[in-house]
């Protein structure tokens, strides 16, 4: 009978050590999918406001592109009004740079490896 009790003592033990493993094994799992529900809920919390500046620049494009194409427009209208204006008030050409004659041109006899204009 006491060697009963000592075995049944001995399993109690056992059955007492491994609950308290278990227990343990248990809290370790909890914490671990606390951190992650809470890593996924920072990752949801990331994921709306990429979403929330996606949706603001897609709706900013549109306004984008129309202001580049205005400013396109608007410097080609300025472009061609100035080239108008430019034409409708006649304004003379200055004169061209006068150019030496050939005639005026004569070539150094002084060495045959070198060419030298002298005027």
């Amino acid at each position: 009978m006491l060697n009963e009790a000592r075995i049944e003592a001995d399993a109690q033990r056992a059955d007492v050590a491994e609950l308290e493993e278990l227990r343990e094994m248990r809290s370790d799992v909890e914490r671990r999918d606390k951190a992650h529900a809470q890593l996924i809920a920072d990752q949801a919390k990331r994921l709306e406001q990429l979403e929330t500046l996606y949706k603001e620049e897609q709706a900013r494009a549109p306004l984008h592109a129309w202001l580049a194409a205005l400013a396109r427009s608007a410097h080609a209208s300025l472009h061609t009004l100035a080239f108008q204006s430019l034409r409708s008030r006649s304004i003379p050409l200055p004169a061209p740079h006068p150019q030496p004659l050939a005639s005026t041109l004569h070539r150094s006899t002084a060495s045959a490896s070198s060419t030298c204009w002298r005027t």
